[in-house]
């Protein structure tokens, strides 16, 4: 049977989190606003740049979205390459995949451009990423994944793991009938993944491949 192995991005694929804090508060600088420590957007991100930017505001600067978010953007455009980086053991995951002739695809609440761009730029090898486009819902709805996948062209049946580091990524697999993989490694501790009840936690990028695979020797 064939396979399909669904990877967030962010916090799953790729530590994204320096540069989406790095621009953010540029940005919130740029308007005269309050900053944010690095680890506090592990809470703001996983549902696309508009909701980030309403956590990053808050309730009282509310007027400020619009140029916030165009800022953004803006910033994280020219930026995002700065300080992200593949969390160890991603690239010998996907080199396992492909081996086996798993099919791999990207899909993130992250905006399209910036998805490509990233993804281009650090793990090239994948093929098919997909980020946020007009007319489909961000996660955990799952039509613009149910999109992507089509686009694979594989026949029925297959199985399919969806892997991520967020309440919505787990959400989306529910939503999708996927086997959900949770990862510790991610923006989301696992506490909080808990309350998901997802199908399996790994600690590693190895324990992705076993899953999908089955037990093997090396990663």
């Amino acid at each position: 049977m064939e396979r399909i192995a669904i990877f967030d991005l962010d916090g799953t694929l790729l530590n994204t989190l320096p540069d989406i804090a790095g621009s953010m508060n540029r940005s919130l600088k740029k308007l005269g606003l309050p900053t944010h420590d690095v680890q506090k957007y592990r809470l703001f991100t996983g549902n696309g740049s508009k909701v980030l930017t309403e956590r990053a505001l808050g309730d009282d600067n509310m007027q400020c979205f619009d140029e916030l978010h165009t800022l953004y953007r803006d910033d994280y455009a020219k930026n995002s390459r700065r300080d992200t980086k593949p969390y160890d053991g991603i690239v010998n995951m996907i080199a396992a995949l492909k081996k086996a002739n798993c099919h791999i695809l990207v899909y993130s609440n992250k905006d399209d451009s910036d998805v490509k761009s990233v993804m281009g730029y650090y793990l090239p090898q994948i093929n098919h990423v997909a980020g946020k486009v007009e007319g489909f819902a961000p996660k955990p709805d799952t039509a613009g994944l149910v999109n992507e996948i089509n686009k694979l062209n594989i026949k029925k049946p297959y199985e399919v793991y969806y892997i991520g580091d967020t309440i919505t990524d787990m959400q989306c697999a529910k939503n999708l009938g996927a086997v959900s993989i949770a990862v510790t490694w991610g923006f989301q501790n696992k506490e909080m993944l808990s309350s998901e009840n997802p199908d399996f936690f790994v600690d590693t990028p190895c324990d992705v491949v076993k899953i999908i695979l089955g037990d093997i020797d090396e990663v």
